[in-house]
Formats: C-alpha cells, sequence, structure tokens
C-alpha cells in the first residue's frame, strides 16, 4: 500500500471510529485521527496517531482540521470515514 493513502476519521474518541482507525492503521493507511476534545485527540497521539482537534457542529474548528489536513498531508486525502 502507498505510504500517502490518508485517510481522515472522524469521531475516533471511541467506539466505530477508534476501531476503523485502528484497522485501517494496521493495514498500512496513514490514519488522520479526530476528536472534538483536546484530551481525547492527546490520547490518540499517544497511542500513535496523527490527530486534530474536529468538533463538525463549530465551522471555526472545520476550517483549522481543514488547514491542518491540508497541511498534514499536502492536499491528498485517499478518504473520508465519518
Amino acid at each position: 500500500m502507498a505510504e500517502r493513502n490518508n485517510i481522515l476519521i472522524t469521531g475516533c474518541s471511541s467506539g466505530i471510529g477508534r476501531c476503523v482507525a485502528a484497522g485501517l492503521k494496521d493495514r498500512g493507511y496513514r490514519v488522520i485521527t479526530s476528536a472534538r476534545k483536546e484530551e481525547d485527540v492527546r490520547e490518540l497521539q499517544r497511542q500513535g496517531f496523527e490527530s486534530l482537534i474536529l468538533d463538525l457542529a463549530q465551522s471555526s474548528s472545520i476550517d483549522q482540521a481543514v488547514k491542518a489536513l491540508s497541511e498534514l498531508t499536502d492536499g491528498r486525502l485517499y478518504g473520508l470515514f465519518n
């Protein structure tokens, strides 16, 4: 699998999002996780994920995450799991 297969997964603080993130990472994808709370983002980073704060209910959070994601991936996103 190409190293640059960047996938953004929203809602990774628990449940399905976290499970999918782990599974895709194990399969060689570059997984960028997101969560609404900073402490959840830090926990994801401790687990070895690149992670962003993203609250889909806040347009300013979306704008900041898009900018950060674009910088992380050089504007290349292979997939999005919401």
